[in-house]
């Protein structure tokens, strides 16, 4: 079981979805950038027993903690629920039961390009993350969002969508409630073009969010032209 894997002061749990290469450059980076000590776990909802067992592989020579989400019943009909789905069962399941102290959940296309401490961005706040706004609302993106386990145990975690917002977003109502987000140290977000004309979003631009490059689509849910040239030659500068 997960929770018996050696606790520390930080877990970050990785939602993997069907592509190693990325969880490659993600382990290479989060070792190299983030501060330690801290344990990562790959939460894989990769939709194929193909795809999930090239993932336990990896997991395996990287010497990464390695769970796969049961089955879930959103991965054929909403990526967005899908993805909750995944984030909910890895709150729930595996980092409530353990001892950390922080939280941290990632998106397995995201990457740390600079020195981070997640003790540090949480000292003076219970959460972190890059601000979504949807109309009056706002909230944590899950794709980078820190927290206080302490925090999150008290108000508890839902990240599937809700009306009007998408992952994550039921989240204002649970966690964020009486928080001001003007007054949260937050990641300024950048959108950076790496190919194409620009009128594609998810094939076209990266987006830095603070010391964090997040490199879109990581999943191809959205069927648009590659960019994996541009993301290697981007990753295997740092």
């Amino acid at each position: 079981m997960v929770r018996r894997v050696l606790s520390a002061p930080i877990d970050l749990v990785t939602i993997a979805f069907a592509n190693t290469a990325l969880l490659r450059h993600q382990h290479r980076l989060l070792s190299t950038y983030v501060a330690r000590p801290f344990v990562w776990i790959v939460a894989d909802n990769s939709p194929t027993r193909e795809s999930a067992s090239a993932v336990r592989s990896l997991c395996e020579e990287l010497g990464a903690v390695y769970w796969p989400i049961p089955h879930n019943p959103y991965t054929a009909i909403s990526p967005s629920h899908s993805h909750g789905f995944a984030l909910n069962l890895s709150w729930r399941c595996v980092l409530r039961r353990r001892r950390s102290t922080v939280i941290g959940f990632l998106d397995h296309d995201i990457f740390p390009i600079e020195a981070f401490d997640p003790r540090a961005v949480l000292a003076n706040q219970p959460v972190w993350g890059r601000l979504q706004r949807r109309g009056d609302h706002w909230y944590i993106w899950p794709g980078l969002f820190l927290a206080r386990t302490d925090y999150a145990r008290a108000r508890g975690l839902d990240f599937l969508p809700g009306f009007g917002v998408d992952t994550g977003g039921r989240n204002e109502v649970l966690v964020l409630r009486d928080l001001d987000p003007e007054s949260l140290v937050l990641p300024m977000t950048i959108r950076e073009q790496v190919r194409g004309d620009g009128t594609v979003n998810e094939s076209d631009y990266i987006e830095r969010i603070g010391g964090w490059a997040h490199t879109i689509n990581g999943s191809n849910w959205f069927k648009v032209p590659s960019k994996d040239a541009a993301i290697e030659a981007l990753l295997s500068k740092y």
